[in-house]
Formats: structure tokens, sequence, C-alpha cells
């Protein structure tokens, strides 16, 4: 059974068998849209994102630091957790 949001019910595992699709609203549109992502294409989209490939979107010289510091920190962590 899935709670809000899509998250498992309290004291419940998650159902994988589900996750096929990735499915984002649009913030700030005000028809609601939601965009619609198989699961192969969601994770080509994080991995580009881990990679730094929408890095040169960023306007701003110093949020685009900020954002290549955070993904280097948590590219750090993974690995200290894969370790373990």
């Amino acid at each position: 059974m899935v709670g809000r949001h899509g998250r498992p019910a309290p004291g419940e595992e998650p159902d994988d068998s589900r996750a096929d699709w990735v499915l984002m609203r649009v913030a700030g549109d005000p028809s609601g849209r939601v965009l619609v992502y198989d699961r192969h294409e969601w994770e080509c989209f994080l991995d580009g994102v881990r990679n730094g490939e929408f890095d040169d979107a960023l306007a701003d010289n110093a949020l685009a630091s900020t954002v290549r510091a955070r993904n280097a920190l948590a590219k750090e962590a993974s690995a200290d957790g894969a370790d373990e």
C-alpha cells in the first residue's frame, strides 16, 4: 500500500514493483502540468546532474560553484557508504 506522496504507509515496506515511472509536477504552472519519465530516462537525468552536465545552465557562477561543491560532497558520501 502506498501512502501520501507515493511513500509507503507507516510500517510498510516500499513497493518497487510500481516504480516504473517518475512523475514531476511543473512548479508554478497554473495548469498543473506533470512531466512523466520512465525509470531509464530519470536515471540518465540524475547521472547527468551528478556529472555536472547542467552546471553551465546556471546563470550565476557562484551558484554553479556551490552546486558543484555539493555534488562532490554527495559523491564522497555515496562512495563512503559503498565501502561499508
